[in-house]
């Protein structure tokens, strides 16, 4: 195909983690673009919202604390 791609590291990798990093990570940046509203990241992610708080529960992605509340500090 052509060079344009990622590059598999010499030493290899493992693909599993990498693509559960890449979802969780997608994931909480959708969520803390919509303000953690479910509906909304889903369809960011163009994605039901079944299917989102099925992978949100997967990946044991939770609310950080200091985004609950906004402004607010201890």
């Amino acid at each position: 195909e052509g060079a344009a791609g990622p590059t598999l590291p010499a030493s290899g990798m493992d693909l599993e983690k990498h693509l559960l990093d890449q979802e969780r990570a997608y994931i909480l940046q959708a969520l803390d673009r919509c303000n953690w509203n479910l509906t909304d990241a889903a369809k960011l992610l163009n994605m039901t919202f079944r299917s989102i708080r099925y992978r949100v529960a997967k990946l044991n992605i939770e609310r950080p604390e200091n985004q609950i509340e906004s402004g607010e500090k201890p």
